[in-house]
């Protein structure tokens, strides 16, 4: 009996130190990236700052200026084996105002032609200009209500998808 007790005490230490590290990620119940971005648009669509606490994702406040609160959250590892991190949402302060949900993401290399299968009508509407490696060819794509879902893909791994951002602007 007292072994057991030991070793639960010991795991409960060991998984507290887990979570106040980060290590731990939330599993989405998601399947794949693109249940994911589905579900956290329905979110961007009706988030304000009032309604943060229902954001599809637990956020934490980081900081706040005259017209934005700026929140993160954990990084998610995906049932696919996928990681999605360095979350930034933006909410704007004043109701049905612009909001901006980004996220790196990494795992299973995807392609533009992936992206183009879910999103077949996108637009360049950012390109490397040669000042740095981290620059990026971003795709925008239209998704109704004001919204737009951006894929973007690195300099350095032109072929693979490296962050997305979905915006509101009403």
């Amino acid at each position: 009996m007292t072994k057991i007790t030991r070793l639960n005490k010991a795991c409960a230490i060991i998984f507290a130190n887990l979570l106040m590290t980060g290590v731990v990620e939330a599993k989405m119940q998601n399947e794949d990236l693109w249940q994911f971005i589905s579900h956290l648009s329905t979110s961007v669509k009706t988030v304000n700052v009032n309604t943060i606490n229902r954001f599809a994702l637990p956020v934490t406040e980081v900081s706040q200026n005259d017209n934005f609160v700026f929140y993160t959250s954990d990084a998610v590892k995906l049932s696919s084996g996928a990681t999605l991190s360095a979350f930034d949402l933006r909410v704007n302060k004043k109701p049905n105002s612009k909001v901006l949900f980004a996220f790196d993401y990494a795992g299973q290399c995807v392609s533009l032609g992936e992206v183009r299968q879910h999103y077949a009508k996108m637009d360049i509407t950012d390109t490397p200009r040669g000042h740095s490696g981290h620059e990026v060819t971003s795709h925008t794509a239209a998704i109704g209500d004001g919204q737009e879902v951006t894929f973007s893909f690195a300099e350095t791994n032109p072929d693979c998808l490296s962050s997305v951002v979905i915006t509101r602007e009403k």
